[in-house]
C-alpha cells in the first residue's frame, strides 16, 4: 500500500473573526489556503480520506492577529477543518 497526498488551493472567507487558538484572532477577510486529502492504494483503487483544510500564516500575520513570542517563527500552518465544518470559515 502506498500513501498519496492530494492538495488543492482554496480561498477562505471569514465573515466574523475566528479564534484559531487562545490569543490568536483571525479577523474577517479572505485568505489563501489548501485542501488536503490522503489516499491509500488498494486493490480496487485509491481510497481517499475526507478533506482537511489548512491555512498558513506568516510571523507578521500572527503578530498582527495577537500571537506572542513569534521571534523565531517563519510561519505556522493551522488545521482549520473544524471551523470550516462549523461554518465559521467558508469557501470563496
Amino acid at each position: 500500500m502506498t500513501d498519496k497526498i492530494r492538495t488543492r488551493p482554496m480561498q477562505y472567507v471569514v465573515d466574523e473573526q475566528v479564534e484559531l487558538e487562545p490569543g490568536v484572532i483571525l479577523p474577517a477577510g479572505t485568505y489563501p489556503g489548501t485542501e488536503k486529502q490522503i489516499g491509500v492504494d488498494l486493490l480496487q483503487g485509491t481510497q481517499w480520506t475526507n478533506p482537511t483544510y489548512h491555512l498558513e500564516l506568516s510571523a507578521a500575520d500572527l503578530e498582527s492577529f495577537g500571537a506572542k513570542n513569534t521571534r523565531n517563527v517563519l510561519s505556522v500552518e493551522y488545521d482549520v477543518t473544524k471551523f470550516v465544518r462549523l461554518g465559521n470559515i467558508k469557501f470563496g
